[in-house]
């Protein structure tokens, strides 16, 4: 009996995957029909598309209208302008964020109302269209502060959501006895929620900087000063575009050997206590040391320049005031007109669910080749080293190339698929390095060889995770597509620019107004499944 039972729930559960796949795909297939993606081939565009690529390993040096000038210099010179703007805009988000994240934990506090208060505030501020403030922070800063500012805001918004995510899925029962004995809050937090989470935080301390340096490379199309400024200004000429990638790539590159070497050396050696004093004479805690400190020099000489650029910028009070005043006075005039700019909210939601679908299946299977707990060292170098590069091209590079022979449509869609691909895979690895070693192993003795490993034991059980990060991902994806409008023909990018440069601020939030409440209610959702992931997981501790 027991038996037909357990094999009536598989049947059940298989049914209902294959039901929900067959949707999934229909839905994909409709969305990819409505979207042209099956007749939107210009097979002469493809040679232009190879000699793009083959011009931006050209490395020329020289521009015809800037002579007697290197590309190099210049171009260092734009990077040197990102890297401060970046430094101290990251660096100022993320410690907001530790504050906000840490006030608005509802497991931290007796009395939520403040917690609840704030939250609500994230939420809120997190509903815009991301391009909103950029439009906003361009029109009323000067170039240099607009992308302080810029970089400031993405930063706090996002990591809050990372960091509020750490402290709520962690353990508070020390956190609490230690409290009851006198410890300051603060102390608590900083022992046993911070130290226990050192890592987590570190990293996506790390990817939000790198996530930084990439946005810088758009938001030279609205004009924002930077390394993205020279690209936009040398779009169509590819054989200019190499310096500024390689520079590019060289950021990112540190960045990803930074990571390694804080995983590999300093993770341990920052928090490391013992009594052994002897430990502090050794080579390796010297050398540990000295590479630490040199960090931390750089990180703050570039963090404290970035200030002195900030002071000598210059706010346009005028615009600023003129914008709080009239945004929230709604005029729907235009949209009453024109209801079918409404329809780009539909157009974003298909591009979105069909790049997406395309990312989450290649970066499962990507993921793979990039561990090295389950391959070879040198494959998974080989695939992190290629993920590297593919981070590294800019976004308006990639739609320019797939434009040559796709449709704006069809390329804008390849484009969000690739900036989702490049962050699922880097979190699909880290599900797979996870798992220890010895974990592995043990399957292997069994019989399983890698792959299955991969597809029947480590993805099953992070599959809560996985579905919290693809509908995550969703949201990000949905945000690029409106601020990819930029430069992608899109009625609703074309029409907010025009009401920034008009002043006619009153018509900006009728026209997201769709966007903001679809933002409100991805909230809930993420709000709601996190209530049942902790009921569930109460569920199995009690049982």
């Amino acid at each position: 009996m027991n038996k037909l039972i357990y094999f009536k729930k598989i049947k059940n559960k298989n049914r209902k995957k294959f039901i929900f796949i067959s949707i999934s795909l229909i839905l994909l297939i409709f969305f990819m029909y409505q979207l042209n993606f099956f007749t939107s081939v210009y097979p002469s565009g493809l040679k232009r598309f190879f000699r793009y690529i083959g011009l931006l390993f050209y490395f020329n040096s020289h521009h015809p209208d800037l002579p007697n000038q290197s590309l190099w210099i210049i171009n260092f010179k734009y990077l040197w302008i990102t890297l401060k703007t970046v430094t101290g805009g990251t660096i100022t988000g993320l410690i907001l964020a530790i504050i906000t994240s840490y006030n608005a934990a509802s497991n931290l506090k007796n009395k939520r109302a403040i917690a609840i208060c704030i939250k609500f505030s994230i939420v809120f501020l997190r509903s815009f269209p991301v391009l909103i403030i950029i439009l906003l922070f361009q029109s009323a800063f000067s170039s240099i502060l607009a992308a302080w500012m810029i970089f400031f805001w993405s930063t706090w918004l996002w990591m809050h959501k990372y960091f509020i995510e750490i402290i709520e899925s962690s353990d508070t029962k020390i956190y609490w006895q230690e409290i009851k004995i006198g410890r300051s809050k603060f102390l608590s937090f900083y022992k046993n929620i911070y130290l226990l989470n050192k890592s987590r935080y570190v990293t996506n301390s790390f990817l939000a900087y790198e996530s930084n340096v990439r946005w810088s490379t758009i938001l030279g199309s609205i004009g924002i000063i930077g390394i993205g400024f020279f690209i936009e200004n040398n779009k169509n000429d590819f054989q200019y575009l190499g310096i500024s990638l390689f520079y590019i790539f060289l950021v990112v590159f540190i960045l990803e050997f930074l990571i390694y070497i804080y995983n590999k050396y300093l993770k341990d050696f920052v928090f490391k206590k013992t009594r052994n004093n002897e430990y502090y004479k050794t080579a390796r805690y010297n050398r540990n040391k000295i590479i630490l400190c040199v960090i931390i020099f750089l990180v703050a000489i570039i963090y404290n320049w970035s200030f002195v650029d900030i002071f000598s910028a210059s706010v346009d009070w005028k615009i600023l005031t003129n914008y709080l005043k009239t945004f929230f006075i709604f005029d729907f005039s235009d949209i009453s007109e024109n209801p079918i700019y409404y329809y780009d909210y539909v157009l974003i939601f298909m591009k979105t669910y069909v790049g997406l679908y395309f990312a989450f299946i290649f970066s499962i299977i990507y993921a793979f080749f990039m561990s090295e707990k389950v391959l070879k060292s040198y494959i998974a170098a080989i695939f992190k080293s290629l993920l590297i590069i593919i981070k590294t091209v800019p976004v308006l590079v990639w739609f320019i190339l797939f434009n040559t022979f796709l449709n704006s449509v069809t390329s804008i869609t390849i484009v969000l698929s690739i900036v989702a691909f490049r962050s699922l895979a880097k979190h699909f690895c880290t599900k797979i390095n996870s798992y220890s070693e010895s974990e592995i192993s043990f399957y292997l003795t069994l019989g399983y060889n890698t792959w299955s490993i991969y597809c029947k034991k480590i993805l099953p059980n992070a599959w809560r995770d996985v579905m919290g990060l693809i509908l995550f991902e969703f949201e990000n994806t949905f945000r690029n597509g409106i601020s990819y409008g930029i430069f992608a023909t899109i009625v609703l990018s074309k029409k907010l620019s025009e009401y920034q440069v008009q002043n006619t601020y009153d018509r900006i939030f009728p026209l997201i107004l769709p966007a903001f409440l679809f933002f409100i209610l991805l909230e809930l959702t993420f709000f709601v499944i996190k209530y049942f992931n902790n009921k569930a997981k109460k569920h199995k501790i009690n049982f």
